[in-house]
């Protein structure tokens, strides 16, 4: 092999190694970025379980006292406890992706 050539080989591999070392910046970038997204959603998905221990509590109480509501009412309250339920479940789903 000459020495022209050698240096050839010397430069492709010298390219081929800066090109993997800024696909690693790119990918350690992205792990840490994804781990920030990570714990905001792990501490949003934890405000939902405490959202949802005290909607859980609500609906007990209210299932005393919903004997004298009407049935508009408590398809209202129904749909409200619904939609809170979509919310966390968008977060879950958030968590899994």
């Amino acid at each position: 092999m000459t020495e022209q050539a050698v240096q050839l080989s010397l430069q492709a591999l010298q390219a081929q190694t800066q090109k993997l070392l800024q696909q690693y910046k790119q990918l350690q970038l992205l792990y840490t970025r994804s781990q920030a997204t990570s714990l905001q959603l792990q501490d949003t998905l934890l405000a939902k379980e405490a959202t949802i221990a005290q909607l859980q509590q609500k609906i007990d109480a209210l299932q005393l006292n919903t004997t004298n509501w009407t049935d508009t009412e408590k398809k209202a309250l129904e749909l409200r406890i619904n939609g809170y339920l979509k919310n966390i479940d968008a977060c879950i789903n958030l968590l899994n992706t």
